[in-house]
């Protein structure tokens, strides 16, 4: 599977299969491919996506092209975690405040959380902190506003961060068991 980020909170998520998700796809983001869309909430004005048979915006459980998709309404944002080959992805949307322990519950074991953070953000370093100490993941991803994914990550307390231009996970064995791994991603377009 390959993660790779557009700006803001619109990441694509390609697997081996062939199956595209993205997440809030804005203008910003230029032309996008990609079977499943997932729009998080009021002010995510997703743009049309090439070959787009299915538009989720509403919380609930759904299944397309054999990726399960879980969305939970949290204020005004819809959380999406869906799985694609065998590695659960969060993404928290615009999130703006930390979880109770029942949403935290309902969203289970995570391998990949994708969190804004920095600039724009609705959560500061320690909420958004707080939020990733909750869910334990095995990665973290930060989405930002200002496009500078490493310097907000180090601000919630990251010692770590690797930077690349998209995240490949080949099996779900190649995350650490013990430990978070911090990835910025840098902007593509």
């Amino acid at each position: 599977m390959e993660i790779i980020w557009h700006g803001n909170s619109c990441l694509t998520f390609k697997g081996k299969g062939g199956v595209t998700l993205i997440t809030n796809p804005q203008t910003v983001s230029g032309k996008m491919k990609g079977e499943i869309v997932l729009v998080s909430g009021p002010n995510d004005k997703a743009i049309e996506v090439e070959g787009s048979k299915n538009v989720v915006d509403w919380p609930g459980e759904y299944e397309m092209s054999d990726i399960p998709i879980f969305g939970l309404q949290v204020d005004k944002t819809v959380i999406y975690c869906f799985e694609i080959e065998g590695i659960k992805i969060c993404h928290l949307g615009e999130l703006a405040n930390t979880l109770t322990s029942e949403t935290v519950k309902d969203i289970g074991d995570v391998d990949v959380l994708v969190i804004k953070v920095g600039a724009g953000s609705n959560l500061d370093g320690k909420k958004a902190m707080e939020v990733i100490e909750e869910i334990e993941p095995r990665v973290v991803i930060p989405m930002t506003e200002d496009n500078d994914a490493e310097m907000a990550i180090k601000s919630i307390g990251a010692n770590q961060v690797e930077t690349a231009e998209k995240f490949v996970i080949k099996s779900r064995s190649e995350l650490p068991e013990d430990q978070m791994r911090y990835v910025a991603l840098t902007l593509t377009k």
